[in-house]
């Protein structure tokens, strides 16, 4: 999947990803993507339904895993209308409640067009590291 690969080269602790590990029980359906003007990609979402046993939230959930634009088509809002149609997409297979993880830091502010869409920060992680001498 070279576009999401190109949409998240810049991010922290990138590693590239192959289609099927992207792909992998995922319906196309729920695999969206927004294209430029020439046709190339500029922008993705994936997203699937799950059901979890032990959690609280209404079932099953709709999670958005991915969200990406590529550098050339940032700050255009393509993020926000993939994840507005995600959000149509999911209710639609089943979804009652719907949830995305998305890096603090991001340098993109892509937290901020899920604000927009009405995601509330539900709970947050810390990534602890220590680099071996």
């Amino acid at each position: 999947m070279h576009a999401h690969n190109r949409a998240f080269a810049d991010h922290w602790r990138f590693s590239p990803r192959t289609e099927e590990d992207l792909m992998s029980g995922r319906p196309p359906e729920l695999s969206l993507m927004a294209l430029a003007q020439d046709g190339s990609p500029a922008a993705l979402a994936l997203c699937q339904v799950e059901t979890y046993s032990t959690d609280e939230r209404p079932q099953p959930v709709g999670t958005i895993s991915s969200v990406g634009t590529l550098p050339d088509h940032r700050r255009r809002g393509l993020a926000t209308w993939l994840v507005a149609e995600a959000l149509v997409r999911l209710r639609r297979a089943g979804a009652r409640h719907a949830s995305l993880y998305v890096d603090g830091l991001n340098p993109t502010r892509a937290f901020d067009a899920y604000r927009k869409l009405g995601f509330e920060l539900a709970f947050e992680t810390e990534v602890w590291e220590v680099t071996f001498r």
